[in-house]
């Protein structure tokens, strides 16, 4: 069987070598239209349009990402006055050591995107109890599980509050686990996932955030 590559095949991948070009991709504010042009086709109007961006703000991020081999002009579309250029990245995916990233390695990286997650559950969390008046924190011996816990909860002097089970709700489990139970609790997560991504929902927005992985670490 033919391996997969995330980002597409290795012919389309491009390994970065250029401290600046390391910058402009990661830490720069030329950062979001590299991201919007990634495999993809945008006219100027198109990035104007998607990144809220002024003209004259496009014009010098382009222009940066071209001076250093970043993205190139694929076509241009015939008009009434000047052609439109459509930009896109040369490459489908790009890989950057380590060493030209701001991190230092796997855990940090990991950290700083997963505590980017952990910041946007926090607010609405908190968002959340303050409007259905929890203001402190109850830590209790479950009887039904066997174990000490924790949560948020009302003031026991004010009339009893509940937090709407529909408004939100965390898990986290400890499991052993065969490889083969491991791959198909994945798969069952991940279909799962795809499922309510692909319909088209109305209502209130939620943040779904699972992460599965091995505790190779033992803490």
């Amino acid at each position: 069987m033919k391996p997969e590559f995330l980002g597409g095949s290795p012919d389309r991948w491009c390994i970065i070598e250029d401290p600046e070009q390391a910058r402009l991709i990661l830490r720069s504010s030329s950062s979001k239209v590299f991201e919007a042009l990634l495999a993809r086709e945008r006219t100027l109007s198109d990035l104007k349009a998607e990144l809220g961006m002024s003209l004259e703000n496009l014009h010098y991020h382009i222009g940066k990402l071209l001076d250093h081999d970043l993205i190139e002009v694929k076509r241009t579309i015939p008009g009434p006055g000047r052609p439109l250029k459509v930009y896109s990245t040369l490459y489908q995916a790009y890989d950057i050591p380590f060493d030209l990233t701001p991190y230092e390695g796997a855990y940090e990286m990991i950290l700083h995107q997963q505590e980017q997650v952990a910041r946007r559950i926090a607010r609405n969390y908190a968002a959340i109890m303050d409007e259905v008046g929890f203001r402190s924190r109850r830590i209790y011996f479950d009887e039904e599980t066997g174990q000490v816990s924790s949560h948020g909860a009302p003031d026991p002097r004010a009339p009893q509050a509940e937090l709407p089970e529909s408004l939100g709700h965390d898990f986290t489990l400890d499991l052993k686990l065969s490889q083969q139970q491991a791959t198909e609790l994945r798969q069952e997560l991940q279909d799962l996932m795809e499922k309510y991504r692909r319909m088209t929902l109305e209502g209130r927005p939620y943040l779904l955030s699972c992460v599965m992985c091995a505790d190779v670490s033992g803490t």
